[in-house]
């Protein structure tokens, strides 16, 4: 299992993902990534989990600045994950 942050040409693939995924929200799409960053100002960092190519699981996070510095800030339900993907070891993407 590879960990990789989410590339523009895999956007597609995401909303894909999670239109497969009982436990996702609007909140999880990219449409709604758009709007934060729009909106907020905010940065997106959104990591995809794969395995043989495929998405197992993806991980929402927006950055933003305060007045303590940088925050982290996943969305509701932070992670979504396929309900066949066993929850096994995941390395960081090269």
């Amino acid at each position: 299992m590879d960990l990789e942050r989410l590339e523009a040409c895999a956007e597609r693939e995401w909303d894909e993902f999670l239109r497969g995924c009982s436990g996702a929200l609007f909140v999880h799409s990219i449409a709604y990534r758009n709007l934060l960053v729009a909106e907020l100002g905010c940065e997106p960092e959104y990591l995809v989990a794969r395995e043989g190519g495929e998405i197992r699981g993806v991980l929402p996070v927006m950055w933003s600045e305060n007045a303590g510095g940088g925050s982290a800030t996943p969305s509701p339900i932070t992670a979504v994950t396929a309900a066949r993907w066993p929850a096994t070891r995941v390395r960081p993407g090269r």
